[in-house]
């Protein structure tokens, strides 16, 4: 998935992670998020749809980003511990979450430039 995904692209992003598969590890999903630039509560809610059929079924769903607001929004949220990071989608598939942080700083959250008094520099 590549882009943004909010209400207006759900249905499509749950529609990618419904596709038919012929792999009979068909409940074993992996979702590769690092090309997604932005994802709200619409992109969650569509994830944890997906979660919850693979656990039905015996399978699993692992997540796949390296973006700081998405660890932010899962943690808002408190699905972290259901959604773990997993740097590649080898290491998801090899079930080997890393740990998270430090995130780099990120538009408004960067700390303010440190001002100097007028001479002193």
């Amino acid at each position: 998935m590549t882009g943004e995904i909010d209400l207006c692209t759900a249905v499509e992003f749950a529609a990618r992670m419904n596709a038919p598969s012929p792999s009979p590890a068909a409940f074993l999903l992996i979702v590769d998020l690092r090309g997604v630039s932005f994802m709200d509560s619409s992109g969650v809610r569509e994830l944890s749809v997906a979660r919850t059929r693979c656990l039905d079924r015996g399978g699993w769903t692992r997540l796949v980003y390296s973006q700081r607001s998405i660890h932010v929004l899962l943690t808002a949220l408190r699905l972290t511990d259901g959604f773990p990071r997993y740097a590649t989608t080898l290491d998801a598939r090899m079930g080997r979450s890393r740990p998270v942080g430090p995130w780099p700083r990120e538009g408004r959250y960067a700390p303010a430039p440190s001002l100097s008094p007028a001479g002193s520099g």
